[in-house]
């Protein structure tokens, strides 16, 4: 009879072993999946800000482009000086990408290791 209640017990004990250990890892999963979401939530609302300022900016380039076509009485000169404005542009991010662009998306990103590592 003593056995059994000893058997009873640990068998309880193991149970409610078993069950602290699977309730810690469900609030370390849900631990984690809250840090992933809120990290991500940022990006994804900034993805939708990036995607509607390109298409302002794509169109708000073919509208310069007309207005340099009537100015210049060319539709090649007009699309040819919207497309040299944005190669000057690129060749300028290009040469001073450290400068410019590191240096300010490592600030965005708060990461302060890489950020000196990579703009000295």
């Amino acid at each position: 009879m003593k056995d059994e209640q000893d058997n009873g017990f640990f068998s309880r004990l193991k149970n409610l072993g078993v069950r602290l250990i699977q309730d810690r890892l469900e609030k370390a999963k849900h631990v984690i999946y809250m840090g992933i979401v809120t990290r991500l939530i940022p990006v994804f609302s900034f993805l939708v800000i990036v995607v509607v300022f390109i298409f302002m900016l794509f169109f708000l380039s073919i509208v310069a482009a007309l207005y340099f076509s009537e100015l210049f009485q060319s539709m090649l000169l007009g699309f040819g000086s919207v497309t040299l404005l944005y190669m000057a542009l690129f060749l300028i991010l290009i040469l001073f990408r450290k400068k410019l662009l590191d240096k300010y998306i490592l600030t965005i990103m708060n990461i302060p290791a890489l950020d000196e590592e990579i703009v000295n």
